[in-house]
């Protein structure tokens, strides 16, 4: 108990040390990003000083306020479809989401054509190993004449050396 009563801080520093959790605690309550998910900063443009703060206000002269969203505008959500496509025109449904079926053209034996569960807007074809041409097309003119009713989304080409077809296509 006499450690406890010489040892005891002053009024004076208890008040400080509980102004100094006060603080730190506004600090830490203060949100950046806002409520609305905006952040905001003080530009200075001769230094190219940049600070950080919780209100465009807080700017001094000689800053500039900049703000931005925390989470940015929503971009695209990549692959809406890919498809591993073995010879003859056999889907590897394991490998493959978004298809719905695949066949080859009976009229042109490196041509594959596509039914989707969405429309494309573009596509990207690789053949799996040998192949010295490969690529794909949804404008319809280029499809029709390839592929039957109900495989009219897509089609796919490759010429391969090696007589192995396979190729993976993605669509966008």
């Amino acid at each position: 108990m006499d450690w406890i009563r010489k040892h005891r801080p002053s009024p004076a520093i208890a008040i400080a040390l509980a102004a100094l959790v006060v603080a730190l605690g506004g600090a830490a309550f203060a949100a950046i990003p806002d409520s609305n998910g905006t952040i905001h900063a003080c530009y200075q443009k001769h230094t190219g000083n940049l600070r950080v703060v919780t209100s465009p206000s807080e700017c001094r002269s000689g800053e500039h306020p900049l703000a931005w969203g925390s989470s940015g505008a929503g971009g695209s959500l990549g692959a809406k479809g890919f498809a591993l496509v073995r010879p003859f025109g056999v889907l590897d449904a394991a490998r493959s989401e978004n298809v719905i079926a695949v066949a080859q053209s009976s009229v042109e034996a490196d041509a594959f054509c596509f039914d989707l569960s969405f429309e494309p807007r573009n596509m990207v074809v690789s053949p799996e190993n040998g192949a010295f041409q490969s690529g794909g097309s949804i404008e319809p003119e280029r499809v029709a004449p390839l592929c039957p009713a109900g495989l009219r989304d897509a089609v796919a080409f490759t010429q391969s050396s090696e007589g192995d077809g396979s190729l993976y296509v993605l669509f966008h």
